[in-house]
């Protein structure tokens, strides 16, 4: 019952993943799920070209620079990286502001265990994380190790995604899995299921 806002064609996953775990934090405290702004954190990465790092976006968005509502920065419909670059160079223009005066949004190291990323989503916590995988594995709803070979650096698929609170549970094949939200809309799939053996196998940066 979560609100996820689309992508589009942006490299823009990380930030999506990281200020949907805001939104769920801040949910926590005001009843309901504000909708912030992805695109703000974006503008302000520290090295675009290698793409955003989760621990920086968190930073920017947590500590250093602070969020937006979604409406004093909204994400363009179909938006291209191109454009996001264009938006970029007017970054200065978006002023953040304090969304709950006084409630600060915290983040910390996950282990990469699945068993210590579902412990924090039975806490009610969400989970940043970071996978590879095929685009056959990953057009599934129920996502599964379909290449035991695959490697990062020949993955098609490298994507952040946030596991949702309470989203551990084991499936009626008795599977452990997790629930994650994706913001890449894949296949038209928002919510996906993953299988503790993916996650052992292809989570590649440590969660938060």
């Amino acid at each position: 019952d979560y609100h996820i806002d689309n992508q589009w064609y942006a490299g823009t996953c990380t930030n999506h993943a990281i200020i949907h775990g805001g939104e769920i934090a801040l949910k926590k405290v005001l009843g309901y799920q504000p909708r912030l702004a992805k695109l703000f954190s974006y503008f302000w990465r520290t090295n675009p070209t290698v793409g955003s790092n989760p621990w920086e976006i968190a930073d920017i968005s947590f500590n250093k620079k602070g969020m937006l509502p979604f409406n004093e920065c909204p994400t363009p419909e179909r938006v291209t990286d191109a454009q996001v670059e264009e938006l970029q160079k007017n970054r200065e223009l978006y002023k953040p502001k304090t969304i709950i005066d006084g409630y600060e949004v915290k983040y910390f190291a996950v282990d990469k265990n699945p068993d210590s990323i579902a412990t924090v989503l039975s806490q009610g916590d969400p989970v940043q994380i970071s996978i590879y995988g095929t685009t056959v594995e990953w057009a599934k709803v129920f996502v599964d190790v379909l290449n035991k070979f695959l490697v990062l650096f020949g993955a098609a698929i490298r994507h952040s995604i946030l596991a949702i609170p309470l989203g551990d549970h084991t499936d009626e094949d008795d599977t452990q899995r997790i629930t994650i939200i994706d913001s890449a809309w894949f296949g038209g799939y928002k919510v996906r299921h993953l299988s503790k053996e993916f996650l052992i196998d292809r989570i590649y940066i440590q969660p938060i």
